[in-house]
């Protein structure tokens, strides 16, 4: 993330600006921090994969990804014994994109996946539990 003084003003008394691609603060000569709206839409963002949401899930789930620019990206889901049992490659557009999972589609009758997503920009894995 960057960090940049920034010169205060009477009407604006500003000390920095925090921005990672995620969050975007602004911290205050009072000590107070505020948050930036709408930034995030055009920072750059960096490849990353979050925690499915909800986890542990029951009919569905969603797994953020961010992207850095517009490419494909490979989401393979295996059971602890390292079956896959859910795959899928894709195009996905630049930003914050989810891929939604159904737990009708896993072919499995494991509780617990771990899931990984492949892209030019890397590889992330996280662990899933499905509820029975």
């Amino acid at each position: 993330f960057s960090m940049k003084s920034l010169v205060s003003s009477p009407e604006i008394p500003l000390i920095q600006s925090r921005s990672d691609g995620f969050q975007n603060e602004l911290y205050m000569s009072d000590g107070s921090v505020r948050s930036i709206e709408g930034i995030s839409k055009t920072q750059n963002y960096k490849f990353r994969v979050e925690q499915n949401i909800p986890n542990p899930f029951d009919a569905t789930t969603q797994i953020p990804i961010y992207l850095p620019e517009n490419g494909e990206v490979e989401l393979t889901i295996q059971d602890l014994t390292g079956k896959i049992v859910w795959s899928r490659l894709q195009q996905m557009d630049k930003g914050k994109q989810d891929i939604k999972i159904d737990r009708r589609d896993l072919q499995s009758q494991s509780a617990i996946f771990i899931y990984t997503v492949r892209t030019k920009w890397g590889v992330q894995s996280r662990k899933m539990v499905l509820m029975q």
